[in-house]
């Protein structure tokens, strides 16, 4: 958990209790990924989850026992080698019913889930925008409608 976003911190947390200035906390891609789980168990229970859950072991003892299992998980640790983080974060994110990693259906629903990576095109990031200059947008006006088509082809 850290206030600040960094190479290993980089996922936004919902319930991490250290949030910055703006509101945000940044966690590492396990502690989301045990995250999504639990809230994915609470969303199955009909159940509010609190900021700073994991860490309550007074007041919350089931929810600190889940995610205490969930983030020593050794399928965990096998699924992040064989998979991203990132494609196990949108496979929890399509699949809200599951609420572990553990069983090896899940195992081969993960090996079957189609994921692309998000990738960054170069060249598009290196043009800048002038803000300056105005847009027309009456260019755009060139296509035309399946009626005006079929009265040019009369």
């Amino acid at each position: 958990m850290a206030k600040t976003r960094s190479d290993t911190s980089r996922y936004p947390s919902r319930y991490s209790p250290k949030i910055d200035q703006d509101g945000f906390a940044w966690v590492t891609g396990r502690q989301y990924i045990v995250e999504l789980i639990c809230e994915n168990q609470a969303i199955k229970q009909k159940k509010e989850l609190p900021r700073g859950f994991y860490t309550k072991s007074l007041d919350l003892p089931e929810w600190k026992r889940l995610y205490d299992q969930q983030i020593t998980n050794r399928s965990l640790n096998k699924l992040i080698l064989q998979h991203s983080v990132d494609k196990i974060i949108a496979f929890l994110k399509d699949h809200r019913y599951i609420t572990s990693l553990r069983p090896k259906w899940v195992h081969n629903k993960l090996n079957e889930y189609k994921f692309v990576e998000k990738t960054t095109n170069s060249t598009q990031q290196n043009v800048p925008y002038n803000f300056n200059k105005k847009e027309s947008f009456d260019s755009n006006n060139s296509k035309q409608s399946i009626v005006s088509k079929l009265e040019d082809l009369e």
